[in-house]
């Protein structure tokens, strides 16, 4: 799980830093965290496999 979590946080970071967009994306991803520290049912929500990932996908758009 972590060399996953790795590509997808490297690929992340190279697009925000190849558009400029560091700052915004260090914010989003941190009011994101603080959210999931926050509320137990959103926790539950993202890392239960109860819920697909077309859910999930539509949970945060």
């Amino acid at each position: 799980m972590e060399e996953i979590a790795e590509v997808y946080s490297r690929s992340l970071f190279e697009i925000a830093q190849e558009q400029g967009d560091l700052d915004r994306v260090h914010e989003e991803l941190g009011e994101f965290a603080d959210a999931l520290n926050d509320s137990g049912d959103l926790r539950v929500f993202f890392f239960s496999p109860y819920f697909s990932s077309q859910e999930k996908k539509e949970g945060i758009s």
